[in-house]
């Protein structure tokens, strides 16, 4: 299971070559042994749900949530843990009415959360967010397709996933991104849900490169860098694309096994 997916099971790969399962239990976050089903840790959100975005440093030092609120408080937040003592790190409400996916820095510094329509970048030191990473351009993440029927629960907002603008009318967004990778070298990958792959500058925001939808083919499953940066890689309906970075050409594609 990729790193930063919205799962209520998931199976991590820690540095030492031990494969550990998380999962929800009892209002916690539990790690354990895979091949023993032993316990070896839990964390317990303060005040969010533990189901929900779960995201873990590529060092497996820190492990942070994005989900929603306990009870009648709504919204969305983020909880950033220690994973050697458990201790909460860090804590905010997301600027944003969805979380996808996440990822942390490969220094650790910063997270990174992928709404519906941008990536959210939070600082741990700072403890607050510092900026949006538009994957739209304007124009397309405000239209979207009109389709008959009704949002459960009433009318949404422009800014959300589906917004209405009268009782038979609803308005999808084009998209969410819900996968997300940075190079050490300051490359932004974003995976969305339409099947396309887009790169920016970290630091600048700047577009660099789209990979289109193919064909028939569904949304982004997986999105990662090589540890020498030199390839991305990403899932899409069984079929694995390797990119070759230096040229952001489509090096080669293999068929999953």
């Amino acid at each position: 299971t990729p790193r930063g997916g919205k799962e209520m099971f998931a199976t991590f790969l820690f540095p030492e070559g031990e494969r550990v399962s998380v999962l929800e239990d009892r209002g916690a976050v539990v790690f354990r042994n895979s091949p023993t089903a032993v316990q070896i840790g839990a964390l317990r959100p303060v005040n969010l749900r533990p189901s929900g975005v779960w995201i873990l440093s590529d060092d497996c030092t820190l492990f942070a949530i994005a989900g929603q609120y306990r009870g009648d408080q709504g919204g969305l937040g983020i909880e950033v843990f220690s994973v050697i003592d458990g201790k909460l790190l860090a804590a905010a409400e997301l600027p944003a009415n969805s979380a996808w996916c996440g990822t942390f820095t490969p220094d650790d510094k910063q997270l990174l959360i992928g709404t519906q329509d941008s990536v959210e970048v939070f600082d741990l030191s700072e403890k607050n967010w510092v900026r949006e990473i538009p994957f739209f351009q304007n124009g397309e993440r405000d239209q979207g397709v009109a389709t008959r029927g009704r949002i459960a629960g009433g009318f949404g907002l422009e800014g959300d996933a589906f917004f209405q603008t009268a009782p038979t009318t609803i308005f999808t967004k084009p998209a969410q991104v819900n996968r997300v990778a940075l190079s050490r070298t300051g490359l932004l990958a974003a995976g969305g849900g339409d099947g396309v792959v887009r790169i920016v500058d970290f630091e600048t925001s700047r577009p660099i490169k789209a990979f289109p939808r193919i064909e028939k083919e569904g949304g982004v499953e997986l999105v990662a860098f090589t540890p020498d940066d030199k390839r991305l890689l990403y899932f899409v309906r069984g079929t694995l694309h390797i990119v070759d970075v230096a040229n952001l050409g489509l090096a080669t594609t293999s068929e999953k096994e």
